[in-house]
């Protein structure tokens, strides 16, 4: 198990991170923010990865994005609920 607090070492660090990024920019893409990444807990086969961003009024906001291992190169993923404004 590692604690990522950095994009670049979550790229390097989690074999599905391509994968949760290009879930999270699909997932937010008519929000019209910026999400970045906050941190991530990396295990073989089970990852859970935080985005944030602050909203127009200033209100910070999280998600989370969990993918689990199913078979090679198949991930589940779920996320927690997101912000609607």
């Amino acid at each position: 198990m590692e604690v990522v607090t950095s994009e670049e070492r979550f790229l390097v660090a989690c074999p599905c991170a391509a994968i949760i990024s290009d879930y999270v920019t699909r997932l937010l893409a008519h929000q019209n923010l910026v999400w970045t990444f906050g941190k991530a807990i990396v295990r073989p086969r089970h990852t859970s990865a935080m985005f944030v961003c602050v909203d127009p009024t200033d209100n910070a906001h999280e998600l989370w994005v969990s993918a689990a291992w199913i078979a090679p190169g198949d991930w589940m993923l779920q996320h927690s609920p997101v912000p609607d404004w």
